[in-house]
């Protein structure tokens, strides 16, 4: 696990202004000049915190994903019933996608930035590992079927993870929080939705 670094405030401003602007424009369209105007600080000073622009989007990612990862974990590790659990991971997309626009998701699956692509490879890795883990313990508990092989439910999630780049799919939503929470309830309840009878 990574040592937690001290930044400074003027760092802190950038990030939480690179943010807002990324969540709105995506980070392509995003320009140093306006994260700078918006932090309140000069051009000298964001260079003198970050090497360049794709610096901020990674550290903004990272610091996204990672609380987004801290909230899963307490998720699965608490002694809510399997339903409820899937549930709140619903909702947690959900939260963490509030705001995003469609700009920002592709340019966060369509880049040519090594460090970026290679982070979000990481990231996956890294779900995926918790998914197994998480998965293998629900069937063990007969929450989960044991009839669904694991690998499966895993290539399927990759099959969304992938549609959420399709230019037709992200067409068909003005807001891509909706789009992630349909996703989200066809894969976990289906077409006919949540069995309310069990």
């Amino acid at each position: 696990m990574k040592k937690a670094v001290k930044i400074s405030k003027s760092a802190r401003a950038i990030l939480a202004a690179a943010r807002i602007l990324f969540w709105k424009h995506g980070i392509k369209r995003v320009s140093v000049e306006e994260v700078c105007e918006a932090a309140g600080v000069s051009k000298m000073t964001f260079y003198r915190n970050f090497s360049n622009k794709e610096e901020v989007a990674l550290r903004v990612l990272e610091e996204v994903t990672s609380a987004a990862r801290k909230k899963h974990e307490r998720l699965l590790q608490s002694d809510e019933p399997f339903s409820e659990k899937i549930i709140g991971m619903i909702q947690l997309k959900i939260e963490a996608s509030e705001g995003i626009s469609k700009e920002l998701i592709r340019d966060i699956f369509k880049n040519d930035w090594t460090a970026l692509k290679e982070f979000i490879h990481e990231q996956h890795k890294i779900s995926e590992a918790m998914l197994i883990k998480y998965f293998k313990e629900a069937q063990i508990k007969g929450e989960l079927s044991k009839e669904l092989k694991i690998p499966f439910i895993l290539y399927f999630l990759e099959v969304i993870r992938e549609k959420m780049q399709d230019e037709r799919l992200l067409a068909m939503y003005n807001d891509p929080v909706k789009l992630i929470k349909d996703i989200m309830h066809f894969f976990f309840y289906g077409v006919a939705g949540k069995n309310t009878d069990k």
